[in-house]
């Protein structure tokens, strides 16, 4: 048996165990003391490079990279280090919470920043959402940047994920065809001891047009048909305590989770070190307990619509092109009385 075949057969019986126990943490991280990247990246974002190692830890693998279906999707460190001045790559760094004040103390050379909150949720005092803005925000928000349809689009956050998969999701919702994840993000990045700057730079202004893709984004009323159909599969990328009822969300007291939902929380699929993505072999592991194929429509909601960003990210990476994110989550599900609700762990299994 190849050493690939051993590793999954070694993660299928780790499953086993929270299965037989009734709950379905999947790939659920070791207990652990803080990482270095966590140390490094500080409580609410910021950086302290003092703490940065001076020698770098390189952990790129083009072999295991390239091993994901839709690889291109996901960048290298050494990659986008080779191309930072190629006039054809846009970096977009969409940090949080306090992105902003952290990108004008250091940021990846050529980066330009976007706000998660202002420059790409709609904001509406009258509802509780917090969408993606309309098309001709966000055309005007890429034109701004210098983005033209023939740009390759590289996005990183500070290692979470999920900030950098909103805008991977929104710039293809909205018809970019090349966007790209840096593996690791900042994380990574500080780690191998690579150069930042505070410089900000500037390009020419584009006229950007914008070429929806309704499929990629799923609303209520697909939620309610998908959840009758058996032939698509709606996952959860919240933590698991979310899923199975024991949290609440501070914006609504209702908890559990839409029904016939599988988990695959967002968090657990990176690696805690760099915060890079698990191997390919392992999330289709993972995705084989759950026993979802790419020949299937899927949905993927979380709160508020970025940890589901993540997980349709995910699902990219290993062929299901056919995912959508239901944008407003929980913060609409979760405050309509008279939908369903499901509690605990047994129903999630894929099983």
């Amino acid at each position: 048996m190849t050493t690939s075949l051993w590793r999954i057969v070694g993660v299928l019986l780790l499953s086993a165990v929270p299965l037989l126990s009734g709950c379905q943490p999947i790939q659920a991280p070791a207990e652990r003391a803080a990482s270095t990247a966590d140390i490094v990246r500080g409580q609410y974002g910021e950086w302290d490079m003092a703490l940065v190692p001076s020698s770098a830890v390189a952990y790129d693998d083009a072999e295991e990279l390239a091993s994901y279906v839709n690889a291109k999707a996901l960048v290298s460190s050494e990659w986008l280090a080779a191309n930072l001045d190629n006039p054809l790559v846009r970096i977009l760094d969409v940090r949080r919470p306090i992105g902003a004040a952290n990108f004008a103390m250091a940021h990846i050379p050529q980066a330009q920043y976007v706000d998660l909150w202002i420059d790409l949720m709609q904001r509406d005092p009258n509802i509780p959402m917090m969408d993606l803005i309309v098309p001709e925000r966000f055309a005007e928000l890429m034109g701004r940047l210098g983005v033209t349809h023939h740009t390759t689009v590289i996005v990183y956050d500070a290692g979470e994920g999920s900030s950098a998969a909103t805008l991977w999701w929104a710039l293809r919702r909205y018809g970019h065809q090349d966007v790209r994840i840096l593996n690791g993000g900042l994380v990574k990045w500080l780690l191998e001891g690579r150069a930042t700057t505070s410089r900000v730079p500037t390009f020419e202004p584009t006229t950007y047009i914008v070429h929806e893709r309704p499929s990629l984004l799923a609303t209520l009323a697909d939620v309610k048909q998908a959840m009758a159909d058996a032939n698509v599969f709606i996952v959860d990328a919240r933590p698991l305590s979310y899923f199975s009822g024991e949290s609440a969300h501070t914006f609504t007291s209702r908890v559990g989770h839409i029904p016939g939902a599988l988990t695959l929380p967002a968090s657990w699929q990176m690696n805690p070190e760099q915060k890079t993505i698990l191997p390919a072999e392992q999330l289709a592991a993972t995705l084989g307990v759950m026993g979802i194929s790419p020949e299937q429509r899927g949905i993927t909601y979380c709160g508020n619509g970025h940890l589901a960003a993540f997980d349709a990210f995910l699902l990219y990476l290993m062929g299901f092109e056919n995912v959508a994110v239901y944008d407003s989550s929980w913060m609409e599900y979760g405050v309509m009385p008279d939908l369903p609700t499901e509690l605990g762990c047994e129903q999630g299994i894929g099983l």
